[in-house]
């Protein structure tokens, strides 16, 4: 409502805040309804260590329950000063605001991008899902990373200027990743991955790089595991035994 762009996943607040406590009242409005001052004023980190999504709440020490214990929600300038802190690469998708009465629903798109540029992080590190206002976004920041949520035509590439393209997991091919790069020299991003063999699919296919719901998982994963269809496992037995 203030015109400062925030980090939240889910449409309302309930689940991963104390929206319910701290604004009763409020705690089904949309998260942008509220200001920034009223977000600082939530806590985002106990939701994780109550309900453990991931399993892991057990393998993390006292400092980093209570650093999660104290999380805040994030602002879109923190997050893009703290890639540039890191050296990491940005990417984030979009949402227009819900509420027709909200003073930035006409604006939001150059409100993020003044955002992410007021982070002075470098504009190549910035990967931008291209959308509305593309051409106002190439004209103001010709340095983004312009990436497509889809498959698409050379028109569209050419126009705005595609280099990546994020497809599900479950539509790759190892011919279709290098289709994209040899004509197009387009790199594809795989989503969703949450268990070690979608990941390692992603790896052995040629992805340059994989959205994940357990970035730990993926991260301690050093080498793709070896997964193959019921089919395939069957017909490399059957060698086996003939050998």
């Amino acid at each position: 409502m203030d015109g400062i762009p925030f980090l939240i996943h889910d449409v309302t607040l309930r689940r991963t805040s104390d929206v319910a406590d701290v604004f009763p009242d409020r705690q089904y409005r949309a998260a942008e309804a509220f200001k920034l001052i009223e977000l600082k004023q939530l806590n985002a980190g106990k939701w994780f260590l109550h309900q453990n999504p991931y399993g892991t709440v057990h393998s993390l020490s006292k400092s980093k329950k209570d650093k999660i214990m104290r999380q805040k929600i994030m602002s879109l300038l923190d997050l893009a000063n703290l890639a540039k802190l890191n050296n990491k690469m940005l990417i984030f998708d979009l949402r227009m605001p819900r509420d027709w009465g909200n003073p930035h629903i006409q604006d939001y798109i150059p409100v993020i991008v003044e955002t992410v540029l007021k982070s002075r992080i470098d504009q190549s590190k910035v990967m931008w899902i291209s959308g509305p206002m593309n051409e106002y976004v190439m004209n103001v920041a010709p340095g983004f990373v312009q990436v497509y949520g889809a498959e698409t035509n050379t028109r569209n590439i050419i126009a705005r200027k595609i280099k990546m393209l994020i497809l599900e997991y479950n539509t790759l091919s190892e011919r279709l990743i290098w289709h994209y790069k040899d004509m197009y020299n387009i790199s594809i991003i795989s989503y969703t991955s949450s268990t070690e063999w979608t990941y390692s699919l992603a790896w052995c296919q040629g992805a340059y790089a994989v959205i994940s719901d357990d970035p730990k998982m993926h991260r301690d994963l050093t080498k793709p595991i070896f997964a193959s269809t019921p089919h395939e496992y069957h017909v490399l037995w059957e060698n086996v035994l003939q050998k």
